[in-house]
């Protein structure tokens, strides 16, 4: 048996889109963000929409907020909602055109989660990041998306 306190490491990696300096000495290496063949297939483009994701159904305020909003949104956040209503085209989070949707908005507002937020990086959108309040990595990304410029 291994207990943690006989474990050793060499070094530890870490994938992300942020590369801030290390202090001297330090064993962390900083890799590109892992993408699924998918998003690299992908030819971005500008359609004009905004992608909306979000993964919590406390958000009660979304619509209202998009509702206010001159932009046309297409929201991957409610399994039980489908359709258009006004400006906002609803469509079940786990719809399988998301990442393409991504590819072919203007920009994306989503929570803080690393992954969409690599990809869409990766896609050249600007994302808007509303972390999911207690979650320090999302905050994180947040801040790294800030001081990047890149939201």
């Amino acid at each position: 048996m291994v207990w943690l306190t006989d474990y050793h490491t060499e070094a530890h990696f870490a994938t992300s889109f942020y590369y801030p300096p290390l202090p001297s000495g330090t064993d962390v290496e900083l890799f590109p963000p892992v993408l699924r063949q998918k998003v690299l297939d992908i030819v971005p483009r500008d359609d004009g929409h905004v992608v909306v994701y979000q993964t919590s159904n406390s958000f009660t305020q979304l619509p209202a907020l998009l509702h206010a909003l001159p932009f046309h949104f297409k929201v991957f956040a409610y399994e039980e909602r489908e359709g258009t209503d006004g400006n906002i085209s609803y469509y079940p989070r786990a719809d399988e055109r998301f990442i393409e949707e991504v590819g072919n908005a203007s920009w994306v507002f989503t929570n803080g989660g690393y992954t969409l937020m690599s990809e869409a990086l990766y896609l050249g959108k600007p994302v808007f990041s509303l972390p999911v309040a207690w979650q320090f990595e999302q905050w994180l990304n947040a801040r790294y998306l800030d001081d990047l410029g890149y939201g």
